[in-house]
């Protein structure tokens, strides 16, 4: 894997009114779009390292030892071409290492061409570098140059031909060094096939050992990104599911109600009077749960909307039975499942409006082996539309049923005879203290 650009974090150049230090906080901090923040510190200063320690070692074995080494040092021909061979290599070198690890956040990495010249160039410097020291009589330094340019070559290749390319290396540059040897005399033969090999071990385990560090934080970093995306996404599709729950049925409630309003205005005063003050604290209880909803504090709960099924039932003519669990009335139900289940009951509640001519409903919550919820009405006409079964913003019957399976319940629905039955189950909540955890949060 060849990290790019878009593995790296983008450095912001705006500055802070607060000063340096408030507008690298700033920075840090994370956004919807940039959910880890748009400069992650531990990541960049690990990317200086990695970069530096490769440079860092480039210089210390090449260009010191040019300069204070056996090569006599420039302007005799052999130090200058030595010291040039040097420079070429360690700019090849800078830019090999460039193709793994951009120098800096936002760079662009160099190219797969630019990276073939590069490697090129400096194996030839590097052989000009290998020839000249082993002139100067020095069997220890001279494959350090070949070494460091092949081991950023290997790093650019497929694991597999990676590693049966590194055995070659460490077999042919030292075999070359014997070859060179003899050609050019060197007298100390085995010095130099044993420093060939070491050095070339060495040099290839190094940098491998770098740069593949280097792929894993990239990798590691763009799990942590891609985690801290999804937890943004996860939260904004809650948010609109809750603000759905929460406002679908109060704005259903407040259309049938002035709906009502409007037919009793000139027949029943009194009552669209009535009808037109219950609209007004439903507005008003909108907007209060919006508010809440926004600030993440209100879901909808059980015996809320047990008891706001009824009353809403009852105003629109529906005789309305409700029977539940005495065991059920307190917070035996952890707070998850008595929210799930509120939203089946308003689910419920706002089909029978919406799709039927009911003249009686019945709500029961019941615990056995499993908690169950059902809520059957009768004056069914049709099948419910798939706009109700499943709506884009997060409602129906499919979605609730889709999160109860994630709770491991379940929830059906269908007609039995002339009545149309919603049934939810959950599994039943364990006693306090068996899982080390009380069994329910705050009331209902």
């Amino acid at each position: 894997m060849d990290p790019t650009t878009d593995h790296l974090p983008r450095a912001d150049a705006a500055t802070s009114p607060e000063g340096p230090s408030a507008s690298k906080e700033r920075r840090a901090s994370p956004t919807p779009e940039d959910p880890v923040g748009a400069t992650d510190t531990g990541f960049r200063n690990f990317q200086r390292y990695t970069y530096w320690s490769i440079v860092s070692a480039a210089v210390v074995l090449l260009v010191l030892p040019a300069l204070t080494g056996p090569v006599p040092f420039p302007p005799d021909p052999l130090g200058t071409a030595s010291l040039v061979a040097v420079l070429v290599v360690v700019v090849a070198l800078v830019r090999l290492v460039e193709h793994h690890i951009p120098r800096t956040p936002g760079s662009s990495p160099v190219s797969r061409r630019e990276r073939h010249l590069w490697t090129i160039v400096g194996g030839i410097a590097s052989a000009v570098v290998a020839v000249t020291w082993l002139l100067a009589e020095d069997p220890f330094l001279w494959a350090f140059a070949p070494a460091m340019v092949a081991s950023l070559a290997l790093a650019s290749l497929p694991r597999r031909q990676r590693h049966l390319a590194a055995v070659l290396v460490v077999i042919l540059l030292p075999a070359a060094g014997a070859g060179l040897g003899t050609v050019l005399g060197v007298e100390d033969a085995a010095a130099t096939v044993i420093t060939a090999a070491l050095v070339a071990g060495f040099a290839i385990t190094l940098t491998l050992a770098t740069i593949w560090s280097w792929q894993v934080v990239v990798q590691l970093n763009d799990a942590r990104r891609t985690a801290a995306t999804l937890a943004v996404a996860n939260e904004r599709l809650r948010f609109a599911a809750d603000l759905h729950d929460i406002q679908g049925h109060n704005l259903q409630v407040i259309a049938l109600k002035s709906e009502l309003a409007a037919r009793l205005l000139r027949q029943e005063p009194t009552a669209a009077e009535h009808e037109i003050t219950a609209i007004h604290e439903l507005a008003s209880d909108a907007l209060q749960d919006t508010r809440a909803v926004v600030q993440g504090y209100r879901r909808a709960t059980l015996s809320a909307e047990i008891t706001n099924a009824s009353t809403v039932l009852d105003s629109a003519g529906i005789d309305t039975q409700l029977h539940v669990d005495p065991r059920l009335n307190g917070d035996e139900l952890p707070e998850s499942d008595r929210h799930l289940l509120g939203l089946v009951v308003r689910e419920a509640v706002t089909n029978i409006l919406r799709h039927s001519a009911a003249t009686r409903a019945v709500v029961s919550l019941a615990v056995d082996d499993r908690v169950e919820l059902t809520v059957v009405n009768d004056g069914v006409t049709t099948e419910l539309p798939g706009s109700v079964r499943r709506q884009p913003t997060g409602g129906g019957l499919d979605d609730l049923a889709e999160r109860l399976h994630h709770a491991d319940g379940s929830l059906t629905w269908g007609h039995v005879d002339d009545r149309f039955e919603v049934r939810a189950q959950l599994p039943r909540p364990r006693p306090a203290g068996t899982d080390g955890q009380p069994s329910g949060g705050g009331g209902a």
